[in-house]
């Protein structure tokens, strides 16, 4: 027999219980409540008081959703804005897939009451107001809750009553966008992308954003008062049937901040796309990057930064990080921290990190081929905006993501094969590197030159391992070790990396051990690339 509320156990529970616990006063405990009783109290919210949809979702999706429970319209998905919109519906257990034929409906329990419901000014001025609260995030990456309130009231038109507290009480759909740690604990109004490292916080921004440039950046994704960013936004309308220009707009400027996390090949190609001749495709990628707002300078575009501030805020953390430098390294090789493990060029030269062009490309292949498996075997809720998709994932959902991908050669080869001829050397080395991993459970012995030293006990093999940004020896210090941990390991031609985490696993490792992990050692096969890797199979 078909469950039509079955659908629900599909989603991240988190997710749920974010809606749930904005919409439900009287709301029980994450462990102690299920996603089915979750989904009922929302709906029951809803059906107690038909005005709690005005910040449940946008006007234009319940409108679409009166327009299907009075079955006067269908769904045929050719226009963009349409499937948008439902996914929105989706996204907010407001409508059901009940297979083919049937399609989507609108939930039983919801039917009767969204028949009688009009769109309220009341719902057009929340949704004004969504838009700007996540143009915020975009331009900001993080305010406190109090600077929030001044930026609020400073650009509010005079025409709008509803106070911030009451916005917020009334928009359980913005929580979904936000850290809800950082709002919890920090009292801050935080993107979910952002961390401390990509702000200066004494920095004072010189251009003034109004309502109407937040409301922009929360419903287009980019400043359409900026006459570069107008003229970009109109490129990607009229490709639109090529570009799923909205999401790529967001992912652009989020991913500005995140350059660990881009993969510039596939931005620029989008580029190419918009701009047939390249040199042309270039020159508009360069301007349109320098007016994109960074967290960093507080909603700053490059163009207008400050750059004396900054350059005065950069003396002042360079003189905090020599404090910091002058520590022992961690590794333990009795050098100080900044000529060693802290220290960039060392660990380009003993090939203990990868450089910051493989960085790019290693983010960047993983999280794309990350996004195809999960689109392809469903293990979580999918989103075809990427960064929506990641934001949700927590560390094992992402871990248990990675395996299946690891486990899937063909998402590789399809990958190879779609992109035949336009894939480079780096970006196929990154790919091999994936296709020859290895998971296990190894012991961390010690650091030689910045790379930490595993030890496969089972197959009497020795890796160094090189960290992807940094050291790891700033994550997991020498006077730790030896310890028990748990990785993946990426082989590349002249390194081997790992796949983003590594567990230590809380097992002490008493003398006799030790000993017979001597023994073991002697006996083993030094790896430090994939060549070495690939004779030991």
């Amino acid at each position: 027999m078909f469950d039509e509320y079955g659908f629900i156990n599909r989603f991240d529970k988190v997710m749920i219980f974010t809606i749930y616990e904005q919409m439900v006063d009287d709301s029980k405990d994450y462990e102690k409540i299920t996603r089915k009783k979750m989904l009922f109290s929302i709906y029951e919210a809803l059906i107690e008081d038909p005005s709690r949809f005005d910040g449940y979702v946008s006007a234009n999706a319940l409108n679409l959703l009166i327009d299907l429970a009075h079955e006067k319209q269908e769904l045929n998905f050719d226009d963009f804005e349409e499937y948008k919109l439902v996914q929105e519906l989706q996204d907010s257990f407001l409508l059901i897939f009940h297979g083919m034929p049937e399609g989507f409906k609108v939930p039983s329990m919801l039917s009767s009451v969204i028949k009688t419901i009009q769109i309220s000014d009341r719902h057009k001025v929340l949704d004004q107001i969504y838009d700007f609260l996540k143009g915020i995030l975009l331009v900001r990456g993080q305010v406190s809750m109090k600077e929030l309130k001044i930026i609020y009231d400073e650009c509010k038109p005079s025409s709008i009553s509803i106070s911030l507290n009451e916005a917020l009480h009334n928009l359980p759909r913005i929580y979904l966008h936000i850290d809800m740690a950082a709002f919890v604990h920090e009292n801050a109004f935080s993107h979910p992308m952002f961390h401390d490292d990509l702000i200066f916080f004494d920095y004072k921004p010189v251009y003034k954003h109004t309502w109407e440039t937040y409301i922009s950046f929360g419903k287009y994704g980019i400043n359409i008062y900026n006459a570069i960013m107008n003229e970009f936004y109109e490129k990607l309308k009229k490709n639109k049937d090529k570009i799923l220009f909205e999401y790529f707009v967001e992912e652009l400027v989020v991913f500005t901040q995140l350059s660990l996390d881009f993969d510039m090949s596939r931005i620029m190609q989008t580029f190419i796309e918009i701009e047939s001749d390249i040199d042309r495709g270039v020159k508009l990628y360069n301007d349109v990057i320098k007016e994109i707002p960074r967290w960093k300078y507080k909603g700053d575009p490059i163009s207008l930064a400050d750059m004396e501030q900054i350059h005065d805020i950069e003396d002042l953390l360079d003189n905090d990080n020599e404090l910091f430098n002058d520590f022992d390294c961690p590794c333990g090789s009795g050098l100080l921290i900044e000529d060693c493990c802290n220290n960039e060029e060392v660990l380009l030269k003993n090939r203990a990190a990868l450089s910051e062009d493989r960085v790019h490309l290693f983010y960047g292949l993983f999280y794309v081929l990350l996004h195809r498996t999960n689109q392809k075997y469903r293990l979580h809720p999918h989103f075809s905006n990427a960064e929506r998709f990641f934001e949700r994932l927590q560390q094992p959902d992402f871990i248990k993501l990675a395996d299946k991908f690891f486990d899937s050669p063909d998402i590789i080869k399809d990958y190879i094969k779609q992109y035949e001829g336009q894939i480079t050397s780096e970006q196929l080395e990154i790919l091999t590197g994936f296709q020859y991993s290895i998971k296990k459970k190894f012991v961390a012995l010690r650091y030689v030159h910045q790379k930490l030293v595993l030890l496969d006990e089972e197959e009497k093999r020795l890796f160094y391992v090189s960290g992807i940004t940094n050291g790891i020896s700033l994550n997991i210090p020498n006077n730790d070790l030896p310890q028990f941990v748990e990785t993946r390991l990426i082989p590349m031609n002249h390194e081997i990396t790992y796949a983003v985490f590594i567990s230590q696993m809380p097992v002490v490792i008493g003398v006799n051990i030790r000993k017979e992990l001597k023994k073991i050692e002697k006996q083993s096969k030094v790896i430090r690339n994939i060549e070495e890797l690939i004779e030991t199979m």
